[in-house]
């Protein structure tokens, strides 16, 4: 279980256990004197989104002066803990158990008739009335409570504001009763494990303090106040909040700005601190402190720069962590220079200020153009492709790069606002980056999902050919759905998509463009090839995908899972615990063929449906897990192992992320038909049907293909499509060792024929290798600039898949 909960921490954080040396010794050697003079006794992080830059422990943690504080220290947060009980609320109300203005009546029995009066909403922007709490040594919840049901209100509720930890205790005690659990159990489960902070606890009644805590708080035991967390652990909490795996950050956007009786401009409504925008509304930072009592906490998230700094201390003096902060500030890595705008932008161009995930705004350009959904019919329907343009930081610009998303299916805009925004930012210092949704995707998917009648049910007995006949009858069904809807699903082909990027191009008014494609946006990029090499400055591919390459290989997929076995048996501690990996899966996988196992799965809404696991579940589940040898692996190296044993604990973990839905099923046109219309030749087929009957998946990898092939028979784009090219457009090659997606052997077969080829090995990646390491994108700029790169490998740690 131990494992369980090391695996669920990972799946929200990539972040360097290890302080990056150079850059935290900057910001030390910022704050060194500062801190020495001060009496700082306390850890300080500096952070963000991808790593730790400083993390750095001085003073001692006892009131003698003898134990030296470490990392592994734990403080009172004070008050910036109150921002785990409006996260609590929060994730209730996203799952629809509790709406903000429902009263607390609902859920608290026994209080005087003003709970009829108080809403949820008011208990989260302490616009309750509610008074201060009483406080003595060691109070604990039931005193709490007693203090709850006594109290007179000090104003009717929504027309004043007063900060009280009583409408703290108050949320927690919802959160008690919509779930059923103790409070310290729902964070802990659903906040400190997902966003991966080990070391945190809640402390509640008849439980003694960690011996872990510095000395210097007031000791309480109290639900909702109580908790010690390390600076490391905040510093997760903090990220995990804007990874969209806590809440939504639009969930946080939504409340910033809502608070008006404070009497405080900048106070963010749901107790989340302060925070300040831009002239034009922008997020450009927040911040929260709190204290208890010498304890003090200071976190400080910039989202200019994305950096993260949280200061704890045990010294009494809060002035010393504004202090030390302001001067860490003064000491941000450089940034790129803002992009010279142009004396005027193409047509259909507007100028926007972008905003990335992570904060960060940067001068674009969001464009359209029209094309013709089926351009072998002369009275097509006009599509509107969308873009957003982010200028060139050059003054003398090469060709536009048009970044082409993988799925297919997804978007290019979506991808420029997530982790890839700062690899986006750098290639500006070469051209002008296109962020592209291609024809039905993102802002430029004009067609319908498609639900069909067609449900999955999760107690019947399963396997590929009866799942096979469902999905067949599902596009039966949304084909005519579609039709109906006046789309031509004969323009959804890869030929047609490609066909939109020369328009691009001419649109742009630019003599030639270049390409950056992943997945199957580099199948993409290989049909633009073939099909308009002449327009092409440069194309860059990563983990590609050929044109007779949209079905993967069986002995691929095996010769994949030998590979993983060989990463393991160079950590003793994986080898020990996962030492023979492929016939651990032979073994499971006939266990299940033969006894499948009836699962239970909780859902949001508190109800729980029930699954009948079996092998074909397990090999689809593998299929979605074998991308990259990060969380996804660890989770499915685990769930084998952990049924090998007969422990059901990491199935349900799984079954719980959605794998399975007894939804109907639904489709998307786009990346429905591009798969079907890339189909796979006879001669790939044969070997696809010889090497999954004895596949360790099977033939479900690129489920449901090949199984749709055929099922609109004008679909396919035919054999001349999918015959090898050969080209001397310069090209990069960018693949990982451990890609379970495009394999390696595959890749290098799919670019064969391109002459002026660069290929860059990165040991250890796995299929979204382009923010692997900082090297890919030096690679990737030399190459813009030469059309070649020196770059022949890179090498990542061993990934050690959780342990």
């Amino acid at each position: 279980m131990k494992l369980l909960l090391l695996l669920l921490s990972s799946a929200v954080l990539f972040l360097s256990v290890q302080a990056n040396e150079v850059n935290g010794n900057k910001y030390w050697n910022a704050i060194e004197k500062t801190v020495l003079e001060s009496g700082f006794n306390g850890t300080i992080v500096v952070g963000n989104k991808t790593q730790v830059i400083l993390h750095k422990s001085i003073g001692y943690a006892d009131s003698d002066n003898t134990i030296p504080i470490t990392a592994k220290h734990l403080f009172s947060p004070g008050s910036v803990g109150k921002e785990f009980t409006t996260v609590s609320i929060m994730q209730l109300a996203k799952g629809k158990r509790l709406n903000y203005k429902d009263k607390i009546s609902k859920y608290i029995d026994d209080l005087p008739s003003w709970a009829n009066k108080i809403t949820v909403e008011q208990i989260l922007t302490h616009t309750s009335g509610l008074p201060d709490v009483k406080w003595k040594r060691d109070l604990n919840t039931t005193d709490v409570v007693q203090q709850i049901k006594q109290a007179q209100l000090a104003f009717e509720p929504g027309t004043r504001y007063k900060y009280t930890n009583l409408n703290v205790v108050v949320r927690a005690l919802i959160v008690e009763s919509i779930t059923g659990q103790r409070y310290a159990d729902y964070v802990a489960d659903t906040i400190f494990k997902i966003a991966g902070m080990t070391d945190s606890f809640h402390q509640t009644e008849n439980e003694l303090a960690s011996k872990k805590v510095v000395s210097g708080d007031f000791p309480t035991n109290v639900a909702g106040l109580t908790i010690y967390v390390t600076p490391l652990d905040l510093f997760k909490f903090e990220n995990a909040l804007w990874s969209d795996s806590l809440i939504n950050t639009e969930q946080i956007k939504q409340v910033l700005l809502g608070d008006t009786l404070s009497g405080k401009d900048n106070r963010a409504y749901f107790d989340f601190g302060e925070y300040w925008l831009d002239d034009s509304r922008n997020l450009i930072s927040w911040q929260h402190d709190g204290s208890n009592p010498s304890h003090h906490t200071l976190k400080h998230h910039d989202f200019i720069t994305g950096n993260i700094f949280i200061l704890m201390s045990s010294d009494g003096n809060k002035a010393t962590l504004y202090k030390l902060l302001n001067e860490l500030k003064n000491h941000v890595l450089p940034t790129l220079p803002e992009p010279k705008k142009p004396s005027q932008t193409t047509a259909n161009e507007v100028a926007i200020t972008f905003t990335a995930d992570n904060g960060k705004n940067t001068d674009a350009y969001t464009g359209s153009f029209q094309v013709p959904e089926n351009r072998n019919k002369p009275d097509s329907r006009l599509l509107t492709i969308h873009y957003v343009r982010f200028p060139s930081l050059s003054d003398k610009p090469a060709a536009p790069i048009v970044y082409l998303a993988g799925g297919p299916g997804g978007s290019g805009i979506s991808t420029a606002k997530g982790r890839r925004f700062e690899l986006f930012m750098a290639l500006r210092q070469h051209a002008d980056v296109i962020a592209l949704d291609q024809r039905g995707t993102g802002l430029s998917d004009q067609v319908a999902p498609c639900q069909s009648g067609q449900l999955i049910d999760p107690v019947a007995s399963w396997n590929e050919q009866k799942l096979t006949k469902v999905y067949q009858q599902a596009l039966a069904e949304c084909t005519a759905f579609w039709q109906g809807e006046g789309a031509d699903i004969l323009g959804y082909t890869t030929v047609q998509n490609a066909l939109d990027i020369n328009d691009l191009r001419k649109h742009l008014q630019a003599e030639k463009v270049s390409l950056w494609g992943i997945s199957y946006g580099s199948h993409l990029a290989l049909a633009a090839i073939k099909l308009f090499a002449d327009k092409l400055d440069k194309v860059i591919l990563a983990s590609a995908e050929g044109l007779d390459q949209t079905v993967k290989l069986p002995q691929h997929t095996d010769a994949y899972f030998a590979a993983l076995q060989r990463v393991v048996d160079e950590q003793p501690a994986l080898k020990s615990r996962y030492p023979e990996l492929v016939a651990m899966m032979k073994r499971v996988l006939q266990k299940l063929n033969t006894a499948p196992v009836l699962v239970k799965v909780a859902s949001d809404n508190g109800r729980s449906t029930e699954i009948l696991f079996q092998k074909l579940h397990l090999q689809l589940i593998s299929s979605m897990l074998i991308a990259d040898p990060g969380r996804s692996v660890s989770l499915l190296l685990e769930l084998y192992r952990s049924l090998d044993q007969g422990e059901t604990d990491v199935l349900q973990f799984a079954l719980q992320q959605g794998f399975f839905s007894s939804e109907p099923i639904k489709m998307r046109i786009m990346p429905t038909a591009m798969d079907i219309a890339s189909g796979i030749s006879d001669r790939r087929l044969q070997q696809f049907k010889q090497q999954s009957a004895s596949s360790l998946l099977g033939g479900v990898l690129n489920f449901p293909m090949p199984h749709l092939l055929g099922q609109v028979p004008e679909l396919d784009l035919g054999g001349n499509f999918r015959q090898p090219l050969s080209s001397d457009v310069p090209a990069l090659l960018l693949s990982g060792t451990l890609d379970g997606r495009t394999y390696l052997a595959e890749q290098v077969e799919a670019v064969a024929g391109l002459t002026q080829l660069s290929q860059v090995v990165v040991e250890h990646a796995g299929h979204n290798l382009l923010m692997a390491s900082p090297e890919v994108e030096t690679a990737i700029l030399q190459f813009l600039a030469e059309g070649k790169t020196d770059t022949k490998r890179i090498t990542l740690p061993l990934p050690n898949f959780g342990m």
